[in-house]
């Protein structure tokens, strides 16, 4: 990545991957690259602990690179034909990914879901990598756009009992998932249009002597909603990630 600074820390800049110019729309499948460090440069990771504790101690190394929670990588992508353009954003996918769009102009550029990144050495900042070849994404990778949360509790939203918490639908959604780390925790989710008119409302309560479903639920993102609410009708506040499925073809 664009590195401003000549001394640690080092802090990085929105950088561009891919500017396409063509004489015609076409189909493109977008490639972006796992992640890497200038330090290993190799890809895959080198994971020297697999089947052992983590983090790694000793001997063992990891050599991914550090991408804090509350700042992930975000990408811009902005495409489209016949002089009109849109642009979406989704978090670059740490294990690499594959997607499709039809255009015949399109940039890529990678910024920050949060506040810029920085490392005290300059082998540690982010090496990343896209190409576009003609051609259909027959098993496009799902886009995903995660939610900011404090920092703190791995990125999740606390919603206190008998409180709500609203998100916008973001471009482009899906579906939306939704996993809560309080076993015991009983919410609603409603879909509302912009003037907060109920669209349709999902209820997920308890039953008396069972827990709750740690592996979240996947909502389809009604045609008209705008905004999302999450109600906690729970006991105790309780905490909530949100991840949103971008899909392109």
């Amino acid at each position: 990545m664009t590195v401003l600074s000549s001394v640690a820390p080092f802090v990085v800049a929105p950088t561009q991957l891919i500017s396409a110019r063509l004489s015609h729309p076409r189909q493109w499948v977008v490639t972006l690259m796992q992640p890497v460090t200038s330090r290993s440069g190799v890809n895959p990771w080198i994971s020297t602990f697999d089947g052992a504790a983590y983090p790694p101690v000793g001997v063992n190394i990891f050599t991914a690179p550090v991408l804090p929670v509350g700042t992930p990588m975000l990408v811009a992508l902005r495409w489209g034909a016949g002089g009109c353009a849109f642009e979406t954003l989704f978090n670059y996918p740490a294990g690499g990914g594959t997607f499709g769009v039809v255009a015949d102009t399109l940039d890529l550029n990678v910024g920050f879901h949060g506040a810029a990144l920085s490392y005290g050495d300059l082998l540690d900042v982010p090496v990343l990598g896209a190409f576009m070849v003609e051609g259909t994404a027959a098993d496009p990778t799902p886009l995903r756009w995660r939610e900011l949360g404090d920092p703190g509790l791995a990125g999740l939203v606390v919603i206190a009992n008998g409180s709500d918490a609203f998100w916008a639908v973001k471009p482009y959604a899906r579906r939306l998932r939704i996993i809560t780390a309080d076993q015991l925790t009983r919410y609603r989710v409603d879909w509302l249009d912009t003037a907060s008119g109920l669209i349709v409302a999902h209820r997920f309560d308890i039953p008396a002597g069972e827990t709750g479903n740690q592996a979240g639920v996947s909502l389809v993102v009604p045609a008209t909603a705008t905004v999302v609410r999450i109600v906690n009708n729970g006991a105790a506040p309780a905490a909530y990630a949100l991840e949103w499925e971008i899909g392109l073809v």
